[in-house]
């Protein structure tokens, strides 16, 4: 630590000892209010966060899945399956098949 810092806290914790025994109280009831409400804050952030990250990954993969759809519908297109055959394959339903395909026609 440097100096200024040791001093600081001294300087704090004789403040401190200066305050009757009713105000140490109360000085380390609030600040127990204050660490308690900064620690529910902290959780309450990485909570969100965790969230956040939970959805991106979920939002991801059902992106990555639909392309994947989209690139057997055409590839089996191109093979010259018919849209059943490949809604079949796909688990897609016709409609989807040919829209998949006539978009990207």
């Amino acid at each position: 630590m440097c100096k200024d810092t040791i001093i600081k806290q001294a300087f704090n914790v004789a403040e401190f000892l200066a305050l009757s025994k009713d105000e140490q109280l109360n000085y380390q009831r609030d600040l127990k209010v204050k660490l308690d409400y900064v620690n529910v804050l902290n959780y309450a952030k990485e909570q969100a966060e965790e969230r956040g990250r939970e959805k991106g990954i979920k939002e991801g993969e059902q992106a990555g899945a639909r392309r994947n759809q989209v690139k057997t519908v055409l590839n089996a297109n191109y093979l010259g399956l018919s849209p059943q055959n490949i809604s079949q394959i796909t688990g897609l339903s016709e409609t989807e098949v040919n829209a998949i395909i006539s978009t990207k026609s």
